[in-house]
């Protein structure tokens, strides 16, 4: 089954960009929860015939290049996913005893049974608890989280080229960061602001530093041209004030040579 539709990329970052690129990140995460067994420990686990299947399913028509970034994105909707069926269907249950963990939701019917009784025999032992504890310790010193949707820093990057003109590599690496945390009326919270003002402030002295760099330089080149031009113009003097020129000159009907042998190389 194929698409009539297309998802470009961007020849030189291999970003997706083109208004199909939100439905593949859409079918990527069907892909994702469907066809990939939530029985694997972690994504590094998945087989590569699992992986091969997964990118010949894909139906969009996309540049055999991008594979490895199509792979990596099923694999983090599928990590995403499957933190979801463990905070909504298990987390909140597991010391309750009448809940029926190994019951798999009816809201996702292709899960089986077997598959969800490994899936929650994993996650009710100790050792991924304490897996789970230091995971959400590390999140938790990710104070700055972004605020993107689903199209991710590959959308806005697409969105500023739209906007401004620029290529991928003019677009500094700052305005990504501040434009990624933005609040939806606009500005940022209390903690975001105090970091965004001390990048404005950074910004502002680099670019003063550069411009007083620059400027410098130009004084240099400016005084050494000068000097050159000096020089130059001192030869030049020396040069034809020394040489005897080849001409005749009439004073008081008398007949006076100058060499201009030397200077043209003729006799």
């Amino acid at each position: 089954m194929e698409s009539d539709s297309a998802s470009d990329h961007d020849e030189d970052s291999k970003q997706r960009v083109g208004k199909e690129a939100t439905k593949l990140s859409t079918f990527e995460g069907l892909v994702a929860r469907t066809m990939v067994p939530i029985t694997y420990d972690s994504w590094l686990k998945v087989s590569e015939g699992v992986r091969e299947g997964l990118w010949q399913y894909v139906l969009f028509v996309v540049d055999p290049k991008s594979r490895k970034q199509i792979l990596q994105s099923i694999g983090k909707k599928w990590r995403n996913f499957k933190h979801y069926l463990y905070a909504k269907f298990i987390k909140n249950r597991s010391k309750d005893p009448k809940a029926n963990l190994f019951k798999p939701p009816k809201d996702y019917p292709f899960i089986k049974k077997e598959d969800w009784k490994v899936f929650v025999s994993h996650r009710v032992t100790k050792k991924w608890e304490e897996k789970s504890m230091k995971a959400k310790n590390t999140r938790a010193h990710h104070k700055y989280n972004h605020r993107l949707s689903k199209k991710g820093y590959d959308g806005l990057i697409n969105d500023i080229m739209q906007e401004t003109g620029k290529t991928e590599e003019e677009i500094n690496r700052t305005v990504l960061w501040k434009k990624a945390r933005e609040l939806k009326i606009g500005g940022y919270d209390a903690d975001m602001k105090t970091i965004v003002d001390k990048i404005d402030e950074r910004r502002l002295s680099l670019l003063r530093r550069a411009m007083s760099v620059v400027k410098g330089l130009f004084s240099r080149v400016e005084e050494e041209l000068i000097q050159a031009s000096t020089h130059l113009y001192q030869i030049n003097v020396r040069y034809t004030l020394g040489k005897h020129t080849h001409t005749r000159t009439r004073v008081y009907n008398r007949t006076r040579v100058y060499s201009r042998t030397r200077m043209y190389g003729r006799t």
